[in-house]
């Protein structure tokens, strides 16, 4: 049974549709329609800064985020791009290309990997310049989107799901399928490895499956 802890985190500006909690835990992030972003403080349940950008583009979704493994710079995909804020200030420090969905950090926070939303695919790009390091392409037919990535911690795997039956991995040194989870289901939302890197876990439209 679920206990909660503390009193709810209000205020934040829209349904709640993503949230990364900083490395150490001392900070939550949430995502919420209308491109809403908000950090918390956990400790003390206060909004250290709450954001509304790109308020003018066709809302085709809800931003994405992940928080880089210091800490220091949380990663957020909006309609233009993917967007690195300075936690401390909120402050955008730049943007290093096309992301949907929720963005996942290499366990040195030198690459970032993003799906790319309607048409499919995904990419890995270093965080300094930006440049593409590995690229994966849609899979074949109409109507197919990714929307889910995840790095594996030793960084030489990633994960890419969507609106399909199918989670590839891919080699990210190479390019090269490395396998297909067939999931029978209504495609992944979500992804996650273990620290270990061993298990591969997912969210559909029914729940979690490791």
């Amino acid at each position: 049974e679920l206990t909660r802890v503390g009193a709810p985190l209000l205020g934040t500006g829209g349904e709640v549709k993503s949230l990364a909690f900083s490395p150490d835990g001392s900070m939550l992030a949430t995502s919420a329609f209308g491109n809403v972003i908000t950090l918390w403080d956990v400790d003390s349940r206060s909004r250290l800064y709450s954001d509304q950008t790109e308020r003018d583009n066709a809302f085709r979704g809800w931003p994405g985020l992940d928080f880089s493994p210091d800490g220091r710079t949380l990663a957020v995909t909006f309609e233009s791009g993917v967007r690195l804020v300075d936690v401390t200030t909120g402050a955008s420090l730049r943007e290093i290309g096309a992301g949907r969905g929720d963005p996942s950090f290499s366990s040195d926070g030198t690459m970032i990997a993003t799906a790319l939303g309607f048409g499919g695919g995904a990419v890995v790009r270093d965080v300094a310049t930006g440049a593409s390091t590995a690229t994966v392409d849609a899979l074949p037919g109409d109507g197919q989107s990714d929307w889910t990535v995840a790095l594996s911690p030793d960084v030489r795997t990633l994960a890419v799901g969507g609106t399909t039956r199918l989670v590839r991995l891919v080699d990210v040194r190479t390019g090269k399928l490395l396998h297909e989870l067939d999931l029978a289901g209504t495609g992944a939302f979500s992804l996650g490895f273990s620290p270990d890197g061993r298990t591969l876990a997912w969210g559909d439209g029914a729940g979690v499956v490791l």
